[in-house]
């Protein structure tokens, strides 16, 4: 029983010390998919369904824009502005909110 106590143990530590260190950051396929939800939710009172898709669209390209998105939504209107310059960048036009 000793013996299998002291390879189970070993194996744990094994398996721990080959994992990836944790970085705290969500997986991309999460981000992405909170980004889209984020978007769905919190920007249909001011963007039309076209423009809403043309967002998701871009943002599902671009990760890094996606990130900036999820970290604006705690400011409703830099947000809303961030979105409607990318909006316009893309030649989108958006509507004054």
């Amino acid at each position: 029983m000793s013996m299998a106590n002291t390879l189970s143990a070993f194996n744990t530590a094994f398996t721990t010390a080959l994992a990836p260190p944790s970085t705290g950051v969500q997986p991309t396929p999460v981000r992405r998919t909170n980004t889209v939800t984020s978007v769905l939710r919190l920007e249909k009172d001011w963007l039309t369904t076209a423009e809403r898709v043309s967002l998701v669209d871009f943002l599902k390209t671009d990760q890094s824009a996606a990130d900036v998105y999820l970290a604006l939504i705690e400011d409703e209107t830099v947000c809303r502005e961030w979105v409607q310059v990318q909006l316009k960048t893309l030649g989108v036009h958006v509507s004054a909110w």
